[in-house]
């Protein structure tokens, strides 16, 4: 939660004792990177998530087990802005969540660029500073002048009633140039999605396929 009153909450609490979580904005680009990654064994993902959420040293000495089910919590509690269940939420709703369009792995020098003229903030300089959810909030309270709105623009056009040729193939070529292989809706999803068990990811699979009408049963 992003409050005044009380601050950002920066700690969780394992087995009666509290933990002070390192959430600085580039730890947590680098555990979407980690739990994105195919390469490294599902053990070896929880042991370096561990290291770098609660700093290396700093790990409790809990079970696997345990670990996996902090990690989903932080994920939940800490990371994501919206919960699991919004950015699940059913297709047999009268419209579907909005699309985010931009990615912060793709998007990574137009963010950059885009902080320093609105904030004259450089983020290479606030690594291990800048907190998660400030820098969530700093992006989301970027001004239309910036490259990343602009881009973002781009990339929600859609043509009108009243648009030229020109201006249609125009847009379409801008659009092919910004182009994403994946939005960061779409990351958060499959960030989510990575930090459950086996028999967990299975049940959500499941109850996806109910929600789009399909068959379960095999």
């Amino acid at each position: 939660m992003f409050s005044f009153a009380y601050g950002i909450d920066n700690e969780i609490e394992i087995d009666g004792d509290i933990y002070n979580l390192n959430l600085a904005y580039d730890v947590v680009l680098r555990f979407f990177d980690l739990l994105a990654d195919e390469e490294i064994s599902e053990q070896s993902k929880t042991s370096i998530a561990m290291s770098l959420l609660f700093g290396k040293g700093n790990e409790p000495a809990i079970s696997t087990h345990q670990k996996l089910e902090v990690i989903k919590a932080v994920i939940q509690n800490h990371i994501m802005i919206e919960k699991p269940s919004v950015i699940f939420a059913s297709l047999d709703q009268q419209h579907e969540p909005e699309k985010e369009y931009y990615s912060l792995v793709e998007d990574a020098d137009i963010i950059f660029a885009s902080f320093f003229y609105d904030y004259k903030i450089d983020l290479f300089e606030q690594r291990g500073k800048l907190h998660w959810k400030k820098f969530k909030a700093l992006l989301n309270g970027l001004s239309e002048k910036t490259k990343l709105s602009q881009v973002i623009s781009i990339r929600k056009w859609k043509p009108g009633e009243h648009t030229s040729p020109e201006e249609d193939k125009q847009m379409r070529e801008l659009q092919k140039i910004y182009s994403l292989d994946v939005t960061q809706k779409d990351a958060d999803e499959l960030m989510y999605f990575n930090s459950l068990s086996g028999e967990e990811k299975e049940a959500f699979a499941r109850k996806r396929l109910e929600e789009l009408g399909g068959d379960t049963n095999g």
